[in-house]
Parts: C-alpha cells; sequence; structure tokens
C-alpha cells in the first residue's frame, strides 16, 4: 500500500479482506472477545502482524466517548510517600486498561483548579486528587457539574460529600500513642509539619484522645 513512497496507514478492513473475515470479526479479534473461534483469531493475528496494522486508540476512544485515562493530581511528587502512592494508582488503572495523565499541584489549590480544568478539556474519564492544603468543597461540586467524576485520595475536603480513599488515621495515632504508653512514656509530643490539612487534623485528633484516655 504505496502512495508516491510513502505507505499509507493500514485499516481494519484491510485486514479483514486480506483475511478473508468481516471487518466486525476482525475488531472483535483486536478487542480480545471470546466469541471468535480459536483459527480465524490466529489467522486475523497473523494478518495483523504481517501488515502492520496499528489500532487507532484515539479514534476508538471518540467513538465510545471516552479516553481510557484517569487524570493523578498529587500535592509534592517529591515526597517518596506519594511517589509509593502513584506506583499503587498506575498499576491498579494498567491492570484495567488505563493511562494515568500525572500532575504535580505543589500544594497549590489555584494551580490544582487550573490543572484538573486542562485535564477536563482534554477528556479524561476521572480524577484521583489528593487535594491541596485549601482546597474549597467548590471545586468537587464543580467537577460534579461537568460530569465528571472525582476521588478524593489520603486527604478530603472537610466541608464535602464526595468518593474518599485513605487511612485510618486517628485509629494509627492511637495505637502508636497506646505503643508508647505501653513501653513506660509519659510525656509524648505531637509533631506536625506543613500547612494543615485533612490528615494532619485527624491524626491530632487521635493524638488527642489518646491522650486522654
Amino acid at each position: 500500500m504505496e502512495t508516491e513512497g510513502r505507505r499509507e496507514r493500514v485499516t481494519l478492513l484491510d485486514v479483514a479482506r486480506e483475511a478473508g473475515v468481516s471487518r466486525a470479526t476482525a475488531s472483535l479479534v483486536i478487542r480480545k472477545s471470546p466469541l471468535v473461534a480459536e483459527a480465524t483469531r490466529l489467522k486475523v493475528e497473523e494478518t495483523l502482524d504481517r501488515l502492520g496494522y496499528v489500532y487507532n486508540m484515539g479514534a476508538a476512544s471518540m467513538r465510545a466517548a471516552r479516553s481510557n485515562t484517569v487524570g493523578v493530581v498529587i500535592p509534592n511528587l517529591g515526597n517518596p510517600f506519594f511517589a509509593e502512592l502513584l506506583s499503587g494508582i498506575e498499576q491498579a488503572l494498567e491492570d484495567a486498561g488505563m493511562v494515568v495523565v500525572l500532575a504535580n499541584s505543589r500544594e497549590s489549590a489555584a494551580k490544582q483548579e487550573k490543572i484538573i480544568q486542562r485535564m477536563r478539556e482534554r477528556g479524561v474519564d476521572g480524577l484521583i486528587v489528593c487535594p491541596a492544603t485549601q482546597t474549597r468543597a467548590a471545586l468537587l461540586a464543580k467537577a460534579a457539574s461537568w460530569g465528571l467524576p472525582i476521588v478524593q485520595a489520603l486527604r478530603h475536603i472537610s466541608d464535602s460529600k464526595g468518593d474518599y480513599a485513605g487511612a485510618d488515621y486517628a485509629g494509627g495515632m492511637r495505637q502508636a500513642v497506646d505503643h508508647l504508653v505501653g513501653l513506660g512514656h509519659r510525656r509524648i509530643l505531637f509533631v506536625a509539619a506543613g500547612a494543615m490539612h485533612s490528615a494532619h487534623a485527624e491524626r491530632l485528633a487521635g493524638f488527642r484522645a489518646a491522650a486522654q484516655a
């Protein structure tokens, strides 16, 4: 399939004709459907390789009105803790056939809002956000008005409702204090660095509850 020295893009219809099957059958093979007989699947896969067919994910996404991408907004990529979080998110999404679009808010609520707007413009299917400090509930309301699913991770906006996945910070702090008390310690200091956010607040609440018990 040469045109003036330039190779034209191989289409799915080209593959179907070469393999002697319908375009619908070739499409089922690409999507790994169990409905295709083994012999037919092998024949189509051999033709795909021989012709050098490349699946056009962008066109498929437009047809399905999905991009198979998820925006992930982290407040501090320099923190190894968030690197571990990102690694887990990326693996889970990869297993689901999706791709991460990553951004660093640098703990700026204003920058975070601009990032989310750009991700929306690029058609992400949803967002996973560890909210920057001073993030307001209006951000979640705006995402809801766009029809854009958003999950808050590790931190949450205190006066908001929505999906959240995080740790039991208060419970963990109570266990830590109980452990130190069990070792005979009585003068225990709680130290927190950086701006206050929901995780800090919950740890402090857990510390105070354990100290007063």
